[in-house]
């Protein structure tokens, strides 16, 4: 993880009564993707270096959820609803400093992909906050891992497009274990099939007996509902097969 590229490394709260507390929101902004040139930043040989216009990219974020007064009286969508109802990576703002506005004037800082959900406000909550993005290895932190080389072969293969960045992650195939022994009684079955991602687990028609969906259990999100209820969670272990890695990649078109 020898090849640099920019994200973000320090955040100065101001204001955030979101649901989301401080250090959680931070790391969130930390791990997205810049489309930042690192040729044109320097490195800080310590973090305790001054930021100058150098070796630093600021960004702000202020937003505030409101109402909508001019809702439609039986609409129940947020996004009708209120003003600002999801922050986005595109709220970001980037704040020049020195000569940096013309060093990346053919193109400006920004996040590869605005369209990025950080949080979900509601009215009255208030986001205010001063972002400082640096240049590091991948080495150091995850946040700065390269993005993928072949990005361009996979949407050529699939997409026949081209990609400017990728962001790649892996996880654990989870691993749903059924008892025989001790099946799932038909009248808890619904409830026990709505406590996974829907397709996971499957109910026969005729006999209620529940099932695992080989195929859609990659989209199992692991939650643990299920262990909330203690009629359910009896039924049930789970774990991960720990040698089967799902990769995903993040691609920008």
């Amino acid at each position: 993880m020898q090849v640099p590229t920019i994200a973000i490394e320090y955040v100065y709260v101001w204001n955030n009564t979101s649901v989301m507390v401080d250090e959680v929101f931070s790391h969130r902004l930390g791990l997205i993707p810049l489309n930042v040139d690192p040729t044109l930043l320097d490195m800080k040989e310590s973090p305790s270096d001054q930021a100058t216009d150098r070796n630093t990219i600021v960004f702000k974020l202020q937003i505030e959820c409101s109402r909508n007064n001019a809702a439609p009286r039986d609409t129940t969508d947020p996004a009708a609803l209120y003003h600002n109802s999801e922050v986005l990576a595109g709220h970001l703002q980037w704040i020049p400093q020195g000569e940096q506005a013309e060093v990346f004037s053919a193109r400006p800082p920004a996040p590869t992909i605005p369209a990025t959900v950080l949080v979900k406000l509601r009215p009255g909550q208030a986001i205010e906050m001063e972002m400082h993005a640096v240049k590091g290895l991948g080495k150091d932190h995850a946040k700065f891992s390269p993005v993928g080389t072949w990005q361009s072969f996979l949407l050529s293969f699939f997409l026949k497009e081209e990609s400017d960045s990728a962001t790649a992650s892996y996880r654990l195939l989870p691993h749903i274990i059924l008892d025989d022994a001790n099946p799932v009684p038909p009248h808890l079955a619904t409830r026990f099939r709505d406590s996974f991602s829907p397709g996971v687990i499957n109910i026969d028609p005729h006999t209620k007996e529940i099932s695992v969906d080989k195929r859609a259990v990659r989209g199992e999100t692991m939650s643990r509902e299920v262990l909330r209820y203690p009629d359910l969670a009896g039924y049930v272990k789970l774990a991960r097969v720990r040698d089967h890695f799902i990769c995903a990649f993040l691609l920008h078109v």
